[in-house]
């Protein structure tokens, strides 16, 4: 597998647990796409290379992208700097939208983001234009979101034996993804 982490890396709590959760894996590739300042933490960096995993990191945004199974982008969090001005800096510098998938990712390389996403006109870290896209899968992670914290939810309050009284399928599985 290889994996694009794309933007604020340095204060995004999202790319922090995704990265402890995927040091359970084994042969990770990681592209860690971000500006010199809002990097990866260090301490992140190397557990992952401890791990086995490979790590590039890059401010090269389009360059970053290829070769990728998964892009996470991250919103440059405005709240982790003292004024606007200073996150406008990087606004809109890691943003991804449908000419630079075509340009850059492979036909299947899926999208996620943890959202919210930051739909501003400057900032607007994955653009409009992708919403149709087949392999932008922010609307199925609200979706699983929803039912993961049920499902705690039903664990806590010790009613999950009662869960299978309330299932339907899922429709939006796409099987061809992994075969």
């Amino acid at each position: 597998m290889h994996i694009a982490l794309v933007g604020d890396l340095k204060h995004g709590r999202t790319v922090h647990s995704l990265s402890q959760l995927l040091l359970l894996y084994k042969k990770i590739s990681f592209t860690l796409i971000s500006p010199k300042e809002l990097k990866m933490p260090v301490e992140i960096v190397e557990k992952l290379k401890e791990a086995g995993h490979s790590v590039i990191e890059t401010d090269e945004m389009e360059s970053g992208l290829n070769d990728n199974d998964t892009i996470y982008l991250t919103r440059i969090q405005e709240e982790r700097f003292r004024t606007r001005l200073e996150a406008d800096v990087y606004r809109g510098r890691f943003r991804l939208n449908q000419a630079i998938y075509t340009r850059n990712c492979q036909p299947n390389t899926v999208i996620m983001h943890p959202l919210p996403r930051d739909s501003r006109e400057e900032a607007n870290e994955l653009d409009s234009d992708l919403n149709q896209h087949p392999n932008l899968a922010i609307f199925r992670q609200t979706d699983n979101g929803v039912l993961i914290r049920m499902a705690l939810f039903a664990l806590v309050l010790d009613v999950a034996n009662k869960v299978d009284e309330s299932t339907i399928d899922v429709n939006w599985y796409t099987g061809g993804r992994f075969d």
